[in-house]
C-alpha cells in the first residue's frame, strides 16, 4: 500500500506533465532613423476626429413645426370654446405674413401631421391637425383645462407684437 502526501502527490502530477513550449524572441523593435539623419521616427497615426458640434439653440421666440414665427407673425392668441367638442381651446389669428408661412409648413397629405409649438425652446403644445388649415385662424384644441388654455393663449399672446 502506497501513501502519498498532498505535497508529493502534487511533486508526481507537476512532473508528468509535459514542457510547455519556448516563447518565441521578440523581434528587433530598435528604433528607425531616417535616411541620413537620426532621431526616432514615429509612425503617423489616425487622428480622432473632432466631436460633433452641439446642436444650434433654437430660434428665439415662437416656433411652430421648427419655422421660426416672427412677432408680427400673430395677430392674436386667446382662449375659447370649441365648439364641436364642447372644451377648452386655444385660437392663434395670423398675420397674412403668418398664414403663408403656415401654408408652407402643411404638408400636402397633413392630416395627423404634429406640429410642435414651442416659444423660446420649451415645448408648449403638440398639436395633430385633423385638416389642412388654409384660413388665418388655428384652433388648438384637446384635453385643456380653462386655466391650460388660458394659460398657453397667455404665452403665445405674449409673443407679439402690439
Amino acid at each position: 500500500m502506497l501513501i502519498f502526501s498532498n505535497l508529493n502527490l502534487a511533486l508526481l502530477l507537476a512532473a508528468a506533465q509535459p514542457e510547455p513550449p519556448p516563447i518565441p524572441p521578440l523581434p528587433d523593435i530598435s528604433p528607425l532613423a531616417p535616411p541620413g539623419g537620426s532621431g526616432l521616427v514615429v509612425p503617423s497615426l489616425p487622428i480622432c476626429p473632432p466631436p460633433p458640434e452641439p446642436p444650434a439653440p433654437a430660434a428665439p421666440g415662437l416656433t411652430i413645426a421648427d419655422i421660426p414665427f416672427a412677432p408680427d407673425d400673430l395677430a392674436s392668441a386667446e382662449q375659447t370654446w370649441e365648439e364641436h367638442i364642447g372644451q377648452p381651446a386655444v385660437r392663434l389669428t395670423l398675420t397674412e405674413t403668418g398664414r403663408r408661412k403656415f401654408q408652407a409648413l402643411q404638408r400636402s397629405d397633413c392630416q395627423g401631421q404634429v406640429l410642435e409649438i414651442r416659444v423660446d425652446d420649451d415645448i408648449l403644445s403638440s398639436p395633430v391637425l385633423r385638416e389642412r388649415i388654409e384660413g388665418a385662424e388655428i384652433m388648438i384644441s384637446g384635453n385643456f383645462t380653462v386655466e391650460e388654455a388660458a394659460a398657453l393663449a397667455a404665452r403665445l399672446g405674449a409673443n407679439r407684437l402690439d
